[in-house]
């Protein structure tokens, strides 16, 4: 792995990019925003190994030797999402970190005003800002947090550790999070949660610090370069099998978390978390990916059907299953007719949508 060679003092935030193979936006992007580089927040690229745009990345680390905060690492081979991530755990030499695709734009308003206001926030391990979107682009991942605070435990865990996929900007605070060693913990179980890495660390902190999600608005979502192939083709990180190894990874987490939080098991704590997680993925495999499925012959009814016995089979060896089974299964049916509903109204609209999104923007080839 490269070394960082030149941090300045130590500041309140860096603010993280990591990049594979976008060099020539991210360059673009950084020529843009040259005027607001700055110490208190420096910027860190962390080029994971990109084997295109090579020309591009160079620029970037020429201008990085030269430019107050603007700091460049390019990773000594692909450490993939997941490694990536942990690795800032490893390099970023600030109390907190606030993590940026090298698709979307940094907010520089709230960056400046959240900059002050750091100090107050040492309980605070993970913070979910809102994320908006730029100009007429589609929305995807941005959403608006109304603001709150949760105090460690199952309500936070479930609440805030679940919210979302999208990562652009989340804010950690490293210093607290390692004196939990849950950056240990992260590099220990990084291969079961090389999908979500970022979501594993939420569970985490809402286990023993307090999260808390944010209106104000930390970064703009633009439009992707490209639309993933894994939305339109089966093999990849949104199939059934992924899913279901994304399920049980959460569930694992989360019974961490839970375990976390008292010294005897808080079952009621534990089983509230796992509907919600049940919900989550009910709703990602009845409803979201649902198109994707019936492409390959995958019949929508039956497979949400199997996806809630999966649900039963992943609690039944769950300490103090039997006291919750009934409720668990009640949840889960409701929940079952829910989403079938509601993708049988909408299929025709989420074709549409694929289309063209596949026509404007292109599909990304499989890595």
């Amino acid at each position: 792995m490269a070394k960082i060679n030149k941090f300045r003092s130590p500041t309140k935030m860096t603010v993280c990019i990591p990049s594979y193979n976008r060099g020539t936006r991210l360059l673009e992007y950084l020529q843009s925003i040259s005027a607001e580089f700055n110490e208190d927040w420096p910027i860190l690229i962390l080029d994971n190994a990109s084997n295109n745009q090579a020309h591009d990345y160079q620029i970037i680390e020429e201008m990085s030797a030269v430019t107050s905060g603007l700091d460049y690492i390019r990773q000594a081979k692909n450490l993939l999402f997941e490694g990536n991530f942990q690795s800032m755990f490893e390099l970023v030499q600030t109390d907190f970190f606030m993590v940026v695709s090298d698709e979307d734009e940094i907010n520089f308003d709230f960056v400046k005003n959240l900059h002050p206001r750091l100090l107050n926030f040492g309980d605070v391990g993970a913070i979910r800002p809102s994320l908006d979107s730029k100009g007429n682009n589609k929305l995807r991942q941005a959403t608006i947090f109304p603001d709150k605070v949760y105090d460690p435990g199952p309500e936070a865990i479930s609440n805030f550790g679940l919210t979302g996929n999208y990562i652009s900007g989340c804010i950690y605070n490293k210093t607290l999070l390692k004196k939990f060693n849950f950056d240990v913990q992260l590099k220990k179980n990084m291969h079961e949660h090389r999908t979500y890495p970022h979501l594993y660390m939420n569970i985490l902190a809402a286990s023993s610090t307090k999260t808390m999600f944010m209106s104000d608005v930390s970064c703009f979502e633009n439009a992707p370069e490209e639309v993933s192939s894994r939305e339109i083709d089966y093999f990849g990180a949104y199939s059934f099998g992924s899913r279901t190894d994304q399920f049980v990874s959460l569930r694992n987490a989360m019974l961490e978390a839970v375990l976390n939080t008292s010294e005897s098991f808080n079952a009621e704590g534990f089983y509230d978390c796992y509907k919600l997680l049940c919900t989550k993925y009910l709703r990602l495999i009845g409803y979201i990916n649902t198109n994707m499925y019936e492409a390959h012959a995958l019949e929508h009814s039956t497979l949400t059907r199997s996806f809630v016995l999966f649900c039963l089979a992943s609690a039944q060896k769950m300490p103090n299953y039997e006291d919750y089974s009934a409720e668990l299964e009640k949840h889960l049916v409701e929940k079952e007719t829910q989403f079938n509903s509601k993708y049988v109204k909408n299929r025709s609209l989420i074709t549409e949508l694929i289309q063209k999104d596949i026509e404007t923007l292109g599909v990304e080839a499989a890595s």
